[in-house]
């Protein structure tokens, strides 16, 4: 189209054509906008969502293992306590109390 050879009123007429092409361009990218934030908005809360929900489910496991561990320790303790209850233990450390000890 040779834009010398049109009228004003058909320039005008373009001009009005070309302006509602592009409000209609600006009002598609501005709701593809408010739609890609929705479901940015949607995709943090789903992983957000599926972290908490995660920990929910492998919250059992965490104190299962976290109590089992308290009973070794505990089991641990006890024995280390007979261990040093016994009258082996006592004469061995006497014994090397003793050797340590310097003698006059």
């Amino acid at each position: 189209m040779n834009i010398q050879h049109l009228t004003n009123e058909e320039k005008l007429n373009e001009i009005f054509r070309m302006t509602e092409e592009n409000n209609r361009i600006l009002h598609s990218l501005r709701r593809q906008q408010y739609f890609a934030n929705i479901f940015r908005i949607l995709y943090w809360i789903i992983i957000i969502a599926s972290v908490g929900g995660a920990y929910f489910f492998i919250k059992p496991l965490i104190e299962t293992f976290t109590g089992k561990t308290s009973g070794f320790t505990q089991m641990f303790d006890q024995i280390n306590s007979f261990k040093s209850q016994s009258p082996e233990v006592k004469a061995f450390k006497e014994m090397f109390q003793g050797a340590s000890s310097p003698q006059n």
